[in-house]
């Protein structure tokens, strides 16, 4: 049973590790959908400190680093409202700070925890390790359990509702229902550890270490989509969105050379100027379709097509005639019209479309569509026989 320790430890150790390698990696994304990138971050961090809990009994290294004791525990509590959360985030739904009294049994756990934490290193020690040798669950640890049970399956639950099925998901979403489904088994398997222990079948250290190992499959499997993305998350389709932030092609294909020269600083561009770059930057907006990214701005574009800003939107103005939004939601309006007349998405609804065209809410969605064609969605679709 101690190699099973020693190698469950080492197991749990390098989730752990990997946990907050995809931490830093999410939470520093540049593309795709922000807020559900850096909230499928703390959900790693998270799982990474309960793993790494895990971890230290395993390989008795908690008496090495005693204050790093049940650091994890209250976490537990908080991953659920965190999926919840991130389920909401990458449907393009709006959160606001009162979403934080998600985190109220988080917050009362660490209050009711927060003796243990500032006790000594030595106390610290002697308490875990009397639950290690316990062999009957303490009254507070089977409140704690049953109410994480009831946490984590109410907001799995509530999680899983909320991704519309089959066609009308993209591919993001089709994968985190997945995802949610393997969390409502790990759940349950966790539920079956605990009644093992409860009923005396196994100790509390085996317990917590098959948690742990329960905790770093979910890791595993948001580590092995990040290598299988080149996007971590993005709010629309993948195959929506290969585009890459270079302009080269754009430019050989418009037989431009772009020259940005401190010079056009305190001169207009000359008429012929303004084309060259005004053709190079509509090459690359129609083979590289940037605008489906939902928070797509000027300073983004700008370092895509390598201009300055002022000068982008210098050439937008005078080339287009247009601002930089306007520009970008013609493209999406455009992009939308060729989603509702595509045979392959009619059982798709006009809001799940939008989100696949760049567009990040309802409202702007209908106000933009009817501002360019002068028709609601549902007026247009119908006008056109969709």
């Amino acid at each position: 049973m101690h190699s099973f320790f020693f190698w469950a430890g080492m197991i749990n150790l390098l989730g752990s590790v990997q946990a907050l390698m995809l931490f830093l990696v999410l939470f520093n994304s540049k593309n795709g959908n922000k807020t559900a990138s850096r909230l499928l971050a703390f959900i790693c961090l998270a799982l990474g400190c309960v793993i790494a809990g895990a971890s230290l009994g395993a390989l008795g290294y908690y008496k090495f680093a005693p204050h790093l004791i049940r650091i994890g525990d209250p976490l537990i509590l908080a991953i659920p409202p965190l999926i919840y959360l991130f389920t909401r985030a990458l449907l393009q739904q709006q959160l606001t700070r009162a979403d934080l009294i998600h985190f109220v049994p988080f917050i009362l756990y660490v209050a009711m925890l927060t003796p243990f934490y500032l006790s000594s290193g030595q106390e610290k020690i002697s308490m875990v390790e009397a639950i290690f040798h316990s062999e009957k669950a303490s009254p507070q640890l089977v409140v704690v359990t049953v109410l994480r049970l009831i946490i984590s399956g109410t907001y799995l639950v509530m999680s899983i509702l909320m991704i519309p099925v089959n066609s009308e998901a993209n591919a993001n979403q089709q994968w985190w229902r997945q995802v949610l489904f393997l969390c409502v088994a790990l759940t349950g398997i966790s539920l079956m550890l605990f009644l093992l222990f409860y009923t005396h079948l196994i100790s509390f250290l085996e317990m917590n270490v098959w948690s742990g190992l329960v905790s770093s499959i979910m890791l595993y499997v948001i580590a092995a989509r990040k290598l299988s993305c080149r996007r971590t998350m993005p709010a629309n389709d993948a195959t929506a969105s290969e585009a890459t932030l270079h302009i080269d092609d754009a430019l050989e294909d418009a037989g431009a050379q772009l020259n940005t020269s401190e010079k056009y600083r305190s001169s207009a561009l000359s008429a012929e100027e303004t084309t060259q770059y005004g053709l190079a930057i509509q090459t690359y907006l129609e083979e590289k379709r940037p605008y489906l990214e939902p928070e797509l701005s000027l300073a983004e574009l700008a370092t895509a097509v390598r201009l300055p800003d002022y000068l982008l939107s210098q050439v937008i103005n005078r080339h287009f005639g247009q601002s930089f939004y306007d520009l970008v939601n013609g493209y999406r309006v455009q992009e939308m019209i060729r989603l509702m007349n595509d045979p392959g998405k009619q059982s798709y609804t006009l809001l799940a479309l939008a989100y696949e065209a760049g567009f990040n809410s309802k409202s702007t969605f209908n106000q933009v569509f009817k501002k360019h064609t002068g028709k609601t969605p549902s007026a247009f679709k119908t006008s056109s026989g969709g």
